[in-house]
């Protein structure tokens, strides 16, 4: 009974599954504290890669986006150890597409030094003749994490209804329906940011009003499953006229992210539930107004395999995730990321493990090598 209160309670099916209790007795100790703060960036967490992108652009380097690594081979004919990557072009069969391409969809890189920032499963999907592949040992070590199930659901309401309805004006709600846990975010009224919106020209301020986003639904474990089976429903959500807000753009979405319309329906009915509104009598509570814009991310999909990951039971995180820095020292070849760090699940955890990397290899190696010319 206490576990499953924990469970219920605890809004992560997750955290109380099999994994190694080593890395899980601190992870809930720092991380699920009580008093703990939590803090958002104002400009939204997409500013945080996209400044780090800008930093590594004004040093003059470049980046380069819409392909799909598909192979890592050791270049033989260089002079000093380097590897050659095989891309693929993303725009062949479509965004993310991992299908057959034509020859002429194919790019061939030489690198000195290759950094893999990626999770197990976008691992796994290389090529199986990649070198990465060539001792038990590396393959072993990849599959020490295990990827956690989850799923969440964003939806922007003209106004915050669970403010009005429940005076709810920041934090989290916790259930055992599937929806899980509900986050609640600022209103249109009180910040502005740069928003790619369809119709153009940014918005006056104070055209957006009190229009808010929701993190409708965060869920992982068994719960990923019930939404996974609304998501095969084709059939969009569009909104009806009148609840959309005057003045407001419909936000860009990725093609297949717009939630289907089934999918929104029983989101509605499950925080109806959630917030006590099927049993208030008044009829201006009792319902909640709908969505002007819905969508949904399935974590579990390739490449990502999961929203995060755990280490195994029985597993010395701390021997691996070394390991997998440089899982071959004859080899220009590099892993870091949120799979392979000791803080899984955070983005924190994902920038220490690629600092680590650096500070242990890539930037060792650089001042050997300006060492030599000295």
């Amino acid at each position: 009974q206490a576990y499953h209160l924990i469970r219920d309670a605890g809004g992560y099916e997750s955290l109380v599954g099999n994994w190694s209790a080593a890395d899980a007795i601190p992870f809930l100790l720092a991380d699920f504290a009580q008093g703990l703060e939590y803090f958002a960036l104002e400009d939204g967490f997409q500013a945080l890669p996209c400044r780090i992108a800008s930093a590594f652009e004004e040093r003059g380097d470049r980046i380069v986006t819409g392909h799909t690594l598909a192979r890592i081979d050791r270049d033989s004919a260089a002079d000093r150890p380097s590897l050659r990557l095989t891309f693929h072009r993303n725009e062949a069969n479509g965004p993310g597409s991992r299908g057959a391409v034509a020859d002429r969809d194919t790019v061939e890189v030489t690198a000195r030094h290759v950094v893999l920032a990626l999770p197990r499963r976008a691992i796994e999907m290389l090529h199986p003749d990649s070198v990465l592949f060539r001792s038990p040992r590396v393959v072993s070590d990849i599959g020490m994490v295990l990827a956690q199930p989850a799923f969440k659901i964003f939806a922007c309401y003209a106004r915050p209804w669970w403010r009005t309805t429940r005076g709810i004006v920041a934090g989290r709600t916790v259930t055992d329906l599937p929806v899980r846990q509900c986050y609640y975010w600022v209103t249109g009224a009180e910040h502005h940011g740069d928003v790619p919106w369809v119709t153009g020209a940014p918005q006056p301020a104070g055209s957006r009003g009190a229009s808010s986003a929701l993190m409708a639904s965060y869920n992982d474990g068994t719960s990923v499953e019930f939404w996974k089976g609304l998501v095969r429903n084709t059939e969009r959500y569009a909104p009806r006229a009148e609840v959309c807000p005057p003045g407001v753009g419909i936000p860009l979405a990725t093609p297949g992210t717009i939630a289907p319309a089934a999918l929104v329906n029983e989101l509605q009915r499950q925080l109806r539930e959630l917030h006590g509104l099927s049993s208030v009598d008044d009829p201006r509570t009792a319902d909640l107004i709908a969505p002007y814009f819905a969508v949904c991310r399935d974590w579990t999909e390739d490449p990502f395999g999961g929203g995060w990951h755990f280490w195994k039971i029985g597993v010395d995180s701390q021997r691996i995730r070394r390991r997998m820095q440089r899982p071959y020292p004859d080899l220009p070849l590099y892993i870091c990321g949120e799979a392979w760090c000791a803080q899984q699940g955070w983005v924190e955890g994902a920038l220490e493990s690629a600092d680590e990397m650096l500070e242990r290899h890539l930037l060792r190696a650089d001042r050997r090598e300006q060492a030599i010319r000295v």
